[in-house]
């Protein structure tokens, strides 16, 4: 056996572990608002203390992800990703960002709506699916919180800068860009060719704004901005509703 051959199944050895890995990462990364989408579905079922204790110890949960994916994600990318503080002009590049995306947004679900008759896509219908009258409010509140302001962390450290610093050098670009994007886009949710096309075309976006300065911040920034949006509007839709 050569060296040069003992070398070559040893890039593949790691190639295999790094791809175990990032799946095992990204069960764990999505795990948190999973968690938190069942005992919300389920809060009607028990008492308040009860549903108080679960969506504390999902949170918790959340927490912990999140600081051990950033650990994981820091020690890979030190000396290759740029972790300066958001400034004004990255708030407003990121702006720009998400009112391109939601262009895109709008005319894909016409298109969705046209094609399909479906105003929603498979994942928003998922997510909005419950009867709000048969949920605790204690477990709705921390769920539009989570889907807002937790998970783009979550999934921007999985998607993103985990997978780009785990898989690929720092100057490469186009199969980073392509492959995040359509796994991101098939993660979703999607009945139909259109809402996957949009949820790929959101994980592009994502990338292009991580990959501007190569500062995950960015991508987490948009990410927000794209979450949070929606979930702020149907949190003050449901406590107008719940104590209007």
């Amino acid at each position: 056996m050569t060296e040069e051959y003992r070398k070559e199944e040893k890039g593949w050895g790691q190639r295999f572990l790094n791809i175990l890995k990032w799946l095992l990462l990204m069960v764990w990364g999505t795990l948190p608002f999973g968690l938190m989408f069942v005992v919300n579905s389920r809060s009607h079922m028990f008492s308040w203390p009860v549903v108080a204790e679960l969506t504390l110890i999902v949170l918790v949960f959340a927490y912990l992800t999140y600081r051990f994916l950033y650990k994981f994600y820091y020690k890979r990318a030190q000396g290759k990703d740029n972790f300066d503080r958001l400034g004004w002009k990255d708030i407003g590049i990121s702006f720009l960002y998400y009112l391109g995306f939601r262009v895109v947004a709008v005319g894909l679900t016409m298109a969705n709506q046209a094609l399909y008759g479906s105003e929603l896509s498979a994942n928003d219908q998922l997510l909005f699916s419950g009867d709000p009258n048969l949920v605790s409010p204690i477990s709705n509140i921390a769920f539009f919180l989570m889907m807002g302001f937790v998970v783009p962390f979550l999934e921007e450290l999985v998607f993103r800068g985990i997978f780009q610093n785990l898989f690929f050098k720092a100057e490469s670009f186009w199969w980073p860009l392509v492959l995040s994007s359509l796994i991101f886009g098939l993660n979703h949710m999607s009945n139909n060719p259109v809402e996957a096309l949009m949820y790929i075309l959101l994980g592009a976006t994502l990338y292009l704004a991580y990959r501007r300065r190569r500062n995950i911040k960015d991508a987490i920034l948009l990410h927000m901005m794209n979450n949070g949006v929606a979930a702020t509007m149907l949190l003050g839709s449901y406590l107008y509703q719940v104590f209007g």
